[in-house]
């Protein structure tokens, strides 16, 4: 469904995953509610266990992208 950048948060100098959504669904839109259903879903989510999610929106391509905490 997409693929996952390792990067760093410039603000805050930080390393984080971005999840870039693959060109060809962003256009799918169907594909497209599953994302944002990932999106509010994690965004609820509060557990040690569960990746944090720190930023979403659409890249200037169009593509939808999350900002999750970086784990090794």
């Amino acid at each position: 469904m997409g693929t996952v950048y390792e990067a760093i948060q410039l603000r805050l100098n930080r390393r984080v995953a971005v999840k870039l959504m693959v060109p060809e669904l962003a256009a799918n839109p169907e594909a497209l509610a599953r994302f944002r259903r990932e999106v509010e879903i994690t965004s609820q989510l509060a557990h040690p266990n569960v990746i944090h999610l720190v930023d979403f929106g659409t890249a200037p391509s169009g593509q939808p992208y999350l900002v999750l905490e970086y784990l090794e």
